[in-house]
């Protein structure tokens, strides 16, 4: 996803997948082989049309040793139309028609308005929107725990092998029978840390192209662009 600041409040990374794929061999280590894998988690991306879930978000900042926490809806469809509406801790939307991004803020009344192109050139957009390549963008190998991890999920780690502003690391934990991703966490160069955890996800159920069109409310102030602010 691309990490969107909007007065001071928590980052947004634009993510999506998922599609039940076969359960590759396993490897003598014990564990399925990597290159299968990957590959039937690139063949997920690309199978998947539209898809929905809820979303839970953790932001940890290294410096200040703070946390922030908000949740909400999902949903996303092909070609570069998605929707991010936070219900908690308040109530946020992030929308794209796939040329224009929105990032709504009810309680100030404001909406920030940027081109969508300029968005989805982040390689995190670009794979979790099924338009990226996974070994040709990141070298990848099996990752090691942090914490709580579903039992029995792959975990992959994934570094950018070009640079990509903030983000520096990506851990993605991945379901082993149905290649759903189940929880993201990416780490920038200076260890803070976001986590994305997805529940009750639903794809290809043929969303309707009009939940990605926003209008603003009358009254509502529009900024176009933002001057200054760094894309994954």
């Amino acid at each position: 996803m691309a990490i969107v600041t909007l007065k001071a409040k928590p980052g947004l990374i634009c993510l999506l997948f998922f599609a039940p794929l076969l359960f590759p061999s396993v490897a003598k280590s014990g564990l399925p082989d990597l290159d299968q894998v990957i590959s039937n988690l690139q063949a997920t991306y690309e199978g998947i049309q539209d898809l929905q879930a809820r979303f839970y978000q953790i932001s940890r900042h290294k410096s200040s040793g703070g946390m922030e926490e908000s949740g909400g809806i999902l949903l996303m469809k092909k070609p570069g139309m998605m929707r991010w509406e936070y219900k908690s801790p308040e109530a946020r939307l992030i929308v794209s028609d796939g040329t224009s991004l929105y990032i709504y803020s009810p309680a100030d009344r404001q909406v920030i308005v940027q081109e969508a192109p300029q968005v989805f050139t982040s390689l995190v957009v670009n794979l979790l929107a099924g338009m990226g390549r996974l070994q040709e963008d990141f070298r990848i190998q099996w990752g090691k725990a942090e914490g709580r991890t579903g039992r029995g999920r792959l975990l992959l780690e994934l570094k950018p092998i070009q640079p990509q502003g903030q983000v520096h690391l990506i851990l993605m934990e991945i379901h082993p029978e149905t290649f759903l991703v189940e929880r993201i966490i990416l780490k920038d160069a200076y260890s803070n840390t976001s986590i994305f955890s997805f529940k009750k996800v639903k794809v290809n159920t043929g969303l309707n192209e009009s939940l990605f069109i926003f209008v603003p409310p009358p009254g509502t102030e529009v900024i176009k662009g933002l001057p200054g602010m760094k894309r994954p």
